[in-house]
């Protein structure tokens, strides 16, 4: 039901943040019960409404995200050996979701190190600007995107595989998002059956 996905989606979401420093978080479901046959034929689902949440004056517009992202993951597909067909014809369908937002968090004061000289560090260790533990509280923001891609049989009763991908968006992805977006979707789509 909607109310589980989107509380699935916060919580891999608020995990990703955590870890973006780190490369994209990346995280598989799979129903075993619903079989996925090599080769088998596929059609995109019809699309929701929904669209890229936007955030910041560089963002690109939501016409030219989707069809970058709908090629990256049909690029993948048709490199796997599936075959893209009509939807009266596919054995399963593909629908993606993807969304961006700022993220801001505030880095707690670190303690001075219990072995440094009493005062801190000696003069000039940091320049005239004093050290990080002067410093209040330290605010950093920065721009997250996610993308959920669901594989359903062709009645979409149930979702078959979902990979979710979440990372932070760099200023190199805002140049060129085409590359980037098929960055992420080929490691996304690693993990496809």
């Amino acid at each position: 039901d909607l109310s589980s996905i989107m509380r699935t989606l916060l919580t891999i979401a608020l995990s990703a943040a955590v870890v973006t420093a780190c490369g994209p978080s990346i995280h598989y479901q799979r129903d075993a019960n619903v079989p996925i046959p090599v080769n088998a034929t596929w059609a995109w689902s019809a699309p929701d409404g929904d669209s890229p949440i936007l955030t910041g004056a560089r963002a690109p517009s939501a016409d030219s995200l989707l069809p970058l992202i709908q090629e990256a993951i049909e690029r993948e597909l048709i490199a796997r050996g599936f075959r893209l067909v009509p939807s009266a014809e596919a054995a399963f369908v593909v629908h993606f979701h993807v969304g961006r937002r700022t993220v801001v968090d505030t880095m707690p004061i670190r303690p001075d190190d219990p072995n440094a000289p009493a005062g801190g560090r000696t003069p000039g260790t940091w320049g005239g600007y004093g050290t990080p533990e002067q410093f209040g509280n330290r605010v950093v923001a920065w721009e997250e995107g996610m993308l959920v891609v669901d594989v359903m049989p062709r009645d979409r009763r149930t979702v078959a595989w979902r990979g979710i991908i979440a990372d932070e968006i760099m200023p190199a992805d805002e140049r060129d998002p085409a590359r980037a977006l098929g960055e992420a979707i080929a490691k996304l789509m690693r993990g496809f059956p």
